[in-house]
């Protein structure tokens, strides 16, 4: 009966599982599993479905933080060329925002962002950075054949408050508004759609909201996109290569954004939990 109890108590863990990717669900059941072996370092477990884990299941907790391990290490020869390079994008130290303890601080997203996507700042990287913006939006046809021709500001202020980045074009305006911890304001959206559609004229607009993948959406009912850090973040990897000038600027910044995210670990590759390894492997295998 004890046994049946114990089995009942794993499955229920199963069904309890985070509704994500399959590949990532896998990951964190076997995480648990390993936590509840590692609960038995005591000879005398408090827990009686914890001693069966041992009895039945493993006796030894730590090897399936190995095998773990493994599969990691497995998974990473497995990469391609650019993917390879992905990684060691995500695996550069320092990181920009880190040292300055700015992990998280809004503003310097939103500048960095708005620089790597302005041609008179960066360019080497913007005119193929923008171009891989605008195609995430669903405006490729927006792209300049002169990134000359793309003025991107930081921080702009209208009289409905301030936009984080603005990017005008012949043809389209876009505006951004990137939220990495905070929540959208009183109808923010619905003011900066006002000041978009009168600032555009004759141009297209085009109200963006970036955001963490699994921050909240926004209620407003003005017409917006909705585009994930995580998902900029993939799109930009393959433009960024660690020590060469420019790229290796975006390299550091990605490694911020993807420390936020929990996409990598600080420091190198080697010291991240096996979490993390994950989660970067699995990030970059989505490139290509």
């Amino acid at each position: 009966m004890a046994q049946i109890d114990y089995l009942k108590s794993l499955i229920k863990l199963w069904q309890s599982r985070p509704q994500a990717e399959a590949r990532a669900d896998r990951v964190e059941y076997l995480k648990k599993l390993a936590q509840m072996g590692s609960r038995l370092a005591a000879p005398r477990a408090r827990n009686a479905d914890l001693a069966r884990f041992v009895t039945q299941i493993m006796d030894r907790p730590n090897d399936l933080r190995w095998r773990l391990l493994g599969a990691n290490v497995h998974r990473r020869r497995a990469l391609d060329a650019q993917q390879r390079r992905a990684l060691d994008t995500l695996d550069t130290t320092p990181d920009l925002l880190g040292p300055l303890g700015e992990l998280r601080y809004e503003p310097s997203h939103s500048r960095l962002i708005a620089r790597f996507l302005d041609a008179t700042s960066e360019p080497e990287v913007a005119p193929s950075l923008l171009a891989e913006f605008l195609a995430l939006i669903g405006k490729p046809e927006a792209t300049p054949t002169d990134p000359r021709n793309a003025t991107v500001h930081a921080e702009r202020w209208f009289s409905t408050g301030r936009v984080d980045i603005s990017v005008s074009l012949p043809d389209h305006l876009v505006f951004v508004e990137v939220k990495v911890d905070s929540e959208e304001g009183d109808d923010q959206l619905g003011r900066y759609w006002k000041a978009l559609k009168a600032e555009a004229s004759h141009r297209e607009g085009i109200l963006v909201y970036l955001t963490l993948h699994d921050a909240k959406k926004s209620s407003s009912r003005v017409p917006h996109v909705r585009l994930t850090l995580e998902t900029l973040l993939a799109a930009w990897l393959p433009h960024a290569v660690v020590g060469a000038g420019p790229r290796d600027y975006l390299a550091r910044y990605l490694k911020s954004l993807a420390l936020v995210m929990g996409r990598c670990g600080h420091g190198a590759f080697d010291d991240w939990s096996i979490t993390q390894q994950s989660a970067a492997i699995q990030l970059v295998e989505g490139i290509g």
